[in-house]
């Protein structure tokens, strides 16, 4: 409220220049040059809901698996109404000495609207 009565802009109107994938898609890059990983989109092996993504971070220069993580971008009945990041499975170094990678989920609460690219004139 305050960035439209100060400033009149209006979050709602900027959505159509950020579509979902594309700002997706813009993170990651960014991401890669920074930590120097790479991100992957894979099947995942269990959904509970359609729109699930689920995206493999790897090392760039070796291309060793760090972990993974599910994306759940879209509100629904009976999803919580905050945005969370939780652990499904916690990264750790097994007696063994090998080392088990992490698995997440980014819970979010984006709108829908947020998916469509069209531009307004």
């Amino acid at each position: 409220m305050l960035k439209k009565q100060r400033f009149n802009i209006d979050a709602e109107a900027l959505k159509v220049y950020f579509p979902m994938q594309a700002t997706l898609n813009g993170l990651f890059t960014i991401y890669e040059k920074i930590f120097h990983v790479k991100f992957v989109q894979v099947d995942p092996p269990y959904k509970w809901v359609d729109d699930l993504q689920l995206w493999a971070v790897l090392d760039a220069p070796t291309g060793a698996p760090l972990g993974l993580f599910y994306l759940d971008l879209y509100p629904r009945e009976g999803k919580y109404n905050h945005f969370a990041v939780f652990d499904l499975i916690s990264g750790k170094l097994l007696p063994d000495g090998r080392y088990h990678r992490p698995v997440a989920a980014m819970i979010c609460n984006f709108s829908t609207s947020s998916t469509r690219p069209t531009i307004p004139p």
